[in-house]
């Protein structure tokens, strides 16, 4: 039988209802508790804890009977509900349904909350206090706002965004499991509920959702803007993608997607793009400057791979560097009145 989720992190096992309603209102919240099924062998419960920064992954089951477990709203927290064996009837507001493995439910702080927990239920629940909602969106948004949001309440974790979130807190879940030693930091689990927090906010509809997607556009549109701006204005362009990174204050990977979604290429092959029309300029005025042969001129540009550089060259421009060298010395002999020189 495989080892159950958080296992390592038991915080209580129970025969006892009152017991058991008392251990789960200090984690969670007060709540009534009442099993359904008095032929039942007896009531069971567990539930393990894992601190996650202020954020926190729990696994709670009701092994023996069907369980009514009636919250009220949750005020200071949301929750989200990730059946791992078994079914529950959740009902939020004027809206119930059944979650079984493969899907979920959100419950935002001001939702009432209902459930029945059928027998043989076991979840994972993520448990993030309003404050780091709150916080997290302020920061994606660059403004402080007037309310929680308020998210969709039931999730789809077999495709889409769903499907992300589900992998991560699956992720997550295991390495607690397992003792993973980066999962023993502090600042690791910090950035661990920051990454749920953030993927919960772009990839379940809430709110916010419309501004987010603007304020995302917009980030997205300024970030290619700067990195554009100082690509064309430095002297000594970028080797790496990290660079332009770090310049930019983003990840890798968003940097590489801001550039696709907005100019359709990567940012390195604006880089080159611009080494390219660098070396053209340069070759063009060659025979008037003397800037020195093709070769010099390229490699005070950056480039380090002279044979493929030449093959784009004649791509891009139809002639090699040296051509473009050449003819460019031809003109300004013609132009000083004099033979041009064969070479």
């Amino acid at each position: 039988m495989n080892e159950l989720p958080l296992k390592r992190f038991e915080y209580y096992y129970t025969t006892r209802v009152d017991e058991s309603r008392e251990k789960t209102a200090r984690m969670m919240r007060s709540h009534r508790l009442v099993p359904l099924d008095r032929r039942a062998a007896g009531f069971e419960a567990r539930h393990h804890v894992a601190p996650v920064g202020e954020a926190s992954l729990h696994y709670v089951s009701y092994g023996r009977d069907d369980i009514h477990v009636i919250p009220g709203p949750l005020e200071t927290f949301y929750v989200l509900l990730i059946p791992h064996s078994g079914r529950c009837v959740v009902t939020t507001g004027d809206r119930s349904r059944v979650i079984a493995p493969g899907t979920a439910a959100l419950i935002s702080p001001d939702d009432t909350l209902d459930m029945l927990w059928e027998r043989g239920c076991g979840q994972l629940m993520v448990k993030l206090p309003t404050g780091v909602v709150t916080k997290r969106l302020e920061s994606l948004l660059h403004r402080p706002i007037d309310s929680a949001p308020r998210f969709e309440p039931f999730v789809d974790l077999r495709a889409g965004g769903g499907h992300q979130v589900w992998d991560l807190v699956q992720g997550i879940t295991d390495g607690l499991n397992a003792g993973s030693p980066l999962l023993a930091h502090h600042g690791m689990l910090a950035t661990v509920e920051q990454m749920i927090t953030t993927a919960l906010l772009y990839t379940q509809p809430h709110s916010y959702s419309d501004e987010l997607t603007r304020a995302e556009a917009s980030a997205t549109s300024r970030v290619v803007r700067d990195v554009v701006g100082f690509i064309d204005e430095t002297t000594a362009l970028p080797t790496t993608t990290a660079e332009l990174a770090a310049f930019a204050g983003v990840s890798e990977r968003s940097l590489q997607r801001a550039f696709r979604e907005q100019l359709g290429v990567s940012p390195m092959r604006y880089v080159s793009d611009v080494r390219l029309r660098r070396v053209h300029e340069e070759l063009r005025h060659a025979g008037q400057s003397g800037t020195g042969t093709v070769t010099q001129i390229a490699a005070r540009a950056g480039v380090s791979n002279f044979g493929r550089f030449a093959r784009v060259y004649r791509e891009r421009y139809g002639e090699l560097p040296s051509e473009t060298k050449r003819r460019a010395g031809m003109a300004s002999m013609s132009g000083n009145g004099q033979e041009p020189v064969a070479e």
